[in-house]
């Protein structure tokens, strides 16, 4: 997973967090990066008007020519622009130490080999669903010295590894 970050100068980071948008935070104008997860989550959190989507290049280039003054994106994308990181270093730009949520990223496989995507689909499916029924990391008989004493089962990847969210709060 990467994080969701919000990234501009302190002040508005704090109205974006905060969900601002009035007083000193009247101002607050958001690009986001037009990702499935970035549009579901941040019309939960700001309202349209003060929110515009579009692609990394372009929303990176409106916080640098002040169209807005937060960017939401994936951290890893962020890490990987030279220009931002530049304005980060230089204090220009804060990063919000909380992350917003987290990107899933894509299972990459070599072509062709299906068995193996299914089976990490299948282990990434079945942390997620642990989740949702509190299944956690293995106390007690489970546990995980040699996954080859262990049954077969999707079961195994929360068992040994944690729930999606365990692995979030260790990430």
């Amino acid at each position: 997973h990467s994080s969701i970050v919000y990234l501009g100068e302190q002040e508005y980071i704090r109205c974006a967090s905060d969900g601002k948008r009035y007083g000193v935070c009247e101002d607050l104008a958001v690009c986001a990066v037009d990702s499935t997860e970035i549009r579901n989550l941040i019309p939960t959190i700001l309202p349209a008007p003060f929110v515009t989507f579009g692609l990394f290049p372009e929303m990176s280039e409106a916080l640098q020519n002040e169209t807005c003054n937060v960017l939401v994106s994936g951290s890893y994308k962020i890490y990987g622009d030279s220009k931002l990181q530049d304005k980060i270093f230089s204090g220009s730009y804060i990063m919000s130490s909380f992350h917003i949520s987290r990107d899933p990223l894509v299972s990459v496989i070599r072509p062709g080999d299906y068995a193996w995507f299914d089976l990490v689909e299948g282990a990434k499916a079945a942390a997620l669903r642990s989740s949702h029924r509190n299944i956690e990391v293995a106390i007690g008989p489970w546990t995980c010295p040699n996954s080859t004493e262990l049954p077969m089962s999707f079961l195994n990847a929360p068992r040994c590894v944690g729930s999606a969210y365990e692995v979030f709060e260790r990430s």
